[in-house]
């Protein structure tokens, strides 16, 4: 059970990197987009994007399981995994893309 939670633990700090590099390009964008917005503001929006939407899709099949599987050892194993997953993505990857965003939203334009 141990070894799960590390694997779905690794799993889940890689996804964190790549949320994190994505929404770095968010914010690239809605920089251009909106150049006048608060960039604390939009720094929160870029960094909920994709560990809120990630945690959706996953919670949502966990319930999807939960109605068609009979719970037993494997499944509960799995559903314990996927949750802990959405923990890690959303205690890790949400404040490191808000830093990470933040920094590419005030960083001063090159002309």
């Amino acid at each position: 059970m141990i070894a799960l939670f590390l694997a779905f633990g690794m799993i889940a700090l890689l996804c964190a990197i790549v949320v994190m590099a994505l929404s770095m390009a968010i914010a690239l964008g809605l920089k251009q987009v909106f150049p006048h917005a608060a960039p604390r503001r939009l720094s929160h929006l870029c960094a909920a994007v994709l560990p809120v939407t990630i945690s959706i899709w996953i919670l949502a099949s966990i319930y999807e399981a939960q109605q068609s599987d009979v719970l037993n050892g494997p499944a509960v194993q799995g559903i314990a995994g996927m949750a802990f997953f959405v923990i890690v993505t959303l205690c890790v990857a949400w404040p490191l893309a808000f830093y990470a965003a933040r920094r590419v939203i005030e960083a001063p334009r090159k002309s």
